[in-house]
């Protein structure tokens, strides 16, 4: 698609080599590395049909809790059965959390396997429908590297008035490679703040609460300054 619209004289925000970047956890890792749970991952033309080369990669986590996604996503939703490990060392229980994960994502699966330490975090709630607890946690989008907008991640729990520094997130932001992303981050249960993860700003999602208007507003004056 980027290539055909270049054809027609129009460009997407971001290049493919960006938009990989920031959609890819791997391609995002290393530039927030200090500030994010330890990880580790296996591209999916690795993967073997016992998973050995992950399961291998785990050793670092010991008898640690640990959450499996794929490049992309997590299925966050379906909690114990395909997201969350208690025991890292525990190879039985492991492979079927991971075979589950493997088989539900099927042909969506994007990238390749990715192994999380697990962090405890601050809890505002729980989700109505799957009753999965929501974390206190919010996205920031940047463009150019600069911050434009900072909003709760969730729709469903009422935030505290009072937003975190975010001066070492935009720090931080400086090393993304790429024009326009989104850069999520939650308070852990022992009250320090951490990133989650990276994401493409094309396709990350705005939540339900925030104001629309003045994010795209902002955009537009970005762009045609630059």
């Amino acid at each position: 698609m980027y290539e055909a619209l270049q054809q027609k004289c129009f460009a997407l925000i971001n290049s493919p080599e960006e938009y990989t970047n920031g959609h890819y956890f791997p391609c995002s890792y290393e530039a927030i590395q200090t500030a994010t749970p330890r990880s580790v991952w296996v591209d999916r033309k690795d993967l073997t049909a016992d998973l050995d080369v992950l399961l291998e990669k785990l050793h670092v986590f010991g008898k640690g809790a640990v959450m499996v996604k794929d490049f992309v996503k997590s299925r966050k939703h379906e909690w114990e059965d395909a997201c969350y490990i208690p025991d890292a060392s525990d190879r039985l229980h492991v492979l079927k959390v991971l075979r589950n994960f493997i088989d539900r994502q099927g042909p969506e699966l994007s990238g390749g396997l990715v192994v999380r330490e697990f962090v405890p975090l601050e809890q505002l709630g729980r989700h109505p429908q799957s009753g999965m607890p929501l974390a206190h946690e919010y996205r920031l989008f940047f463009l150019h590297h600069k911050l434009i907008q900072c909003t709760g991640y969730w729709d469903e729990v009422t935030y505290p008035q009072v937003l975190p520094d975010l001066r070492p997130f935009i720090a931080l932001a400086q090393g993304v490679a790429s024009r326009f992303f989104t850069m999520d981050i939650a308070k852990t249960a022992k009250g320090d703040w951490m990133v989650i993860e990276i994401g493409d700003g094309q396709v990350s999602g705005l939540p339900g609460h925030a104001d629309v208007e003045r994010f795209y507003r902002v955009i537009i004056s970005s762009e045609i300054s630059s």
